[in-house]
């Protein structure tokens, strides 16, 4: 200790300045180059989850598309059918001839006949249509 009370006092600085800075490079080196690794590592970790989680955000949603997917098919097939079913505006001519032939071969006779006017819905035409 006199050694270095025995020295001038711009050395006495640059002795204390010497140790502070091994004190600060002691303390950097066994404090913040952990947290730095455990920010590292925690980052990594992180970019992993986010994947993970992006992966099982597309499984949710694949999971619930994939019903949805079937059952709009469903429905699509139930619509052919039902179109299938419905006469088109060219076979209502055919319809009305039909109707009046089975009429005549029952022994009816048909007065009148009076069609309405068209009205438009979704997927068909209803044509009222009046006889006697």
């Amino acid at each position: 200790m006199e050694r270095f009370n025995a020295l001038p006092t711009p050395q006495k600085l640059g002795v204390m300045v010497g140790c502070m800075a091994l004190l600060a490079g002691l303390f950097y080196y066994s404090m913040i180059m952990d947290l730095d690794d455990q920010r590292a590592n925690n980052e990594t970790q992180k970019q992993q989850l986010s994947s993970q989680i992006d992966e099982l955000k597309k499984e949710v949603k694949d999971n619930k598309i994939a019903p949805l997917k079937k059952k709009n098919e469903e429905l699509l097939a139930r619509q052919k059918g039902f179109e299938k079913q419905l006469p088109r505006a060219e076979d209502l001519e055919r319809f009305v001839t039909g109707i009046s032939q089975t009429a005549r071969n029952s022994g009816l006779e048909l007065l009148s006949f009076k069609k309405g006017r068209p009205a438009e819905n979704h997927y068909y035409q209803e044509v009222p249509i009046e006889m006697e």
